[in-house]
């Protein structure tokens, strides 16, 4: 049996970026997803009550995001809160 993931190019050039993101969010590492594709939205690996997610968001990087930044690619979000990866 073959498992096909989708492409995680995006994502792996920002490995230090989503780290930084679980971090401040305060997910522990055991529940930080294994494999986060080019598609995963935030709404695909976050485990907390987006209200918490948004307040821990707004403290840590000063950006205000909603539930429509759930629901874009996660590496998007990244890119919006700390830039493109250099």
């Amino acid at each position: 049996l073959m498992v096909e993931f989708a492409d995680d190019a995006e994502m792996a050039m920002r490995a230090p970026q989503a780290e930084r993101f679980f971090v401040a969010i305060g997910v522990s590492e055991e529940y930080r997803p294994f494999f986060e594709s080019d598609e995963a939205a935030l709404y695909d690996i976050q485990l907390e009550d987006d209200a918490l997610v948004i307040d821990r968001v707004r403290k840590h990087y000063g950006v205000t995001i909603t539930t429509d930044d759930f629901r874009v690619p996660f590496w998007r979000l990244l890119d919006r809160l700390e830039g493109p990866p250099r």
